[in-house]
């Protein structure tokens, strides 16, 4: 059993945002009034609802010796192009964003430094190489899953692409993965500035191309420490956790942070969440964490710690710290979906009586994952 103490200093806790949902229902009461932002969302929306995230890892990037070049060709016309690269973080974590079509993802150690793949260089591919298929329509959970990671390792021998171009001069490079994943951070970096947690909420889809998501490490990872993942809520960022974080007992508990743009939907931030934490798990060999969250943020934790320990049948997670989470729901959220021009995909999800928030309760959390919840309540209050 973990014992989790929580100080609080006065302000300590998101002292600008205790009281964010009572302020992003209001704004929705002037957006919806005023039909302002709707356009620039609408062409969010869209862009988020055709595009498909390629997410692979080269499994054995420690012994790269020169700059490994991950390349995605598309099928054009029966032969294949290159259509962009990109280079892997320190843990070989890459993605690329695709649309309909048919794809090769393929990858090299540039050794020499040339920009190419040269005989000897260590070579690889997803698969033999085999097709990815990127399907138009609506997205499903069995597409996304089966888009989501793409394994591939390198080693020598010839190019795994059959009379494909290999040099990456003069290619489009994707500047860096969409996925952080373990990366080591301090509360003072850029992204972390509030006006980027607007940006997650408002247009989603900028906030990924320019951060990313991911999970981040505020301190280099102790194998003898708990990892205490701390969720934003809407229009948040980690950078809010950061009091909080500071009076964890540093000589038991270690802090991550979950940084996602929390305008889309809930289901896919819940299942991405999981997806990270297993795959950190089998990277670094934890045994339990405990999680605290803050608004919208409690229910993506709720979603995530539900597949974990229900669909995965993992018991990683023991103890579950919510503050001031709608678990009933937002009921303005409802009528931002029914009545504004195009609705932040989050508030399907946030909605009282979603099929999120039912499928999330439709479980009861583990007697191994206590549930602390933290509440506040604006008005007077007579004993």
């Amino acid at each position: 059993m973990v014992t989790f103490v929580l100080s609080f200093a006065t302000g300590s806790v998101y002292p600008k945002t205790l009281w964010r949902l009572a302020a992003i229902e209001a704004l929705i009461w002037v957006l919806l009034a005023s039909g302002c932002i709707f356009k620039d969302l609408k062409r969010e929306i869209h862009e988020e609802e055709i595009s498909y995230a390629l997410v692979g890892r080269v499994e054995n990037i420690a012994h790269a010796e020169g700059d490994v070049f991950l390349l995605l060709y598309a099928k054009r016309d029966d032969s294949w192009q290159l259509e962009c690269f990109t280079l892997p973080d320190d843990s070989g974590y890459f993605s690329f964003t695709a649309t309909a079509g048919t794809y090769l993802l393929a990858g090299f150690d540039d050794r020499n430094a040339n920009l190419s793949h040269d005989p000897g260089e260590p070579a690889g591919a997803w698969g033999k190489p085999d097709e990815i298929v990127v399907y138009e329509g609506p997205k499903t959970e069995a597409r996304k899953a089966a888009l989501e990671y793409l394994p591939l390792n390198l080693t020598p021998g010839r190019f795994p692409v059959d009379s494909a171009v290999t040099s990456v001069k003069n290619v489009e490079r994707i500047s860096a993965s969409l996925i952080k994943l373990g990366q080591l951070a301090d509360w003072e970096n850029p992204a972390f500035d509030e006006e980027h947690g607007s940006t997650g909420y408002w247009k989603p889809v900028t906030f990924v191309k320019q951060h990313g998501i991911g999970i981040y490490f505020m301190a280099p990872y102790d194998r003898n420490k708990i990892p205490v993942l701390f969720v934003h809520g809407a229009t948040g960022t980690p950078r809010g956790w950061k009091a909080l974080a500071d009076s964890l007992d540093d000589r038991r508990f270690q802090p991550w942070v979950f940084y996602y743009p929390s305008g889309l939907r809930l289901t896919a931030m819940s299942t991405a969440l999981n997806k990270m934490v297993k795959q950190l798990q089998i990277d670094y060999g934890f045994e339990r964490m405990a999680v605290v969250a803050h608004s919208m943020g409690g229910l993506v934790s709720r979603g995530f710690i539900i597949k974990h320990l229900v669909e995965d049948g993992l018991g990683t997670v023991r103890v579950l710290v919510s503050i001031s989470t709608p678990w009933g729901g937002v009921s303005m959220a409802a009528t931002g979906v029914k009545q504004a021009p195009q609705a932040i995909p989050s508030w399907h999800d946030v909605a009282p009586q979603s099929e999120f928030i039912q499928r999330i309760f439709a479980d009861p959390l583990h007697p191994l994952v206590p549930h602390y919840l933290i509440f506040s309540y604006h008005g007077i209050c007579s004993m």
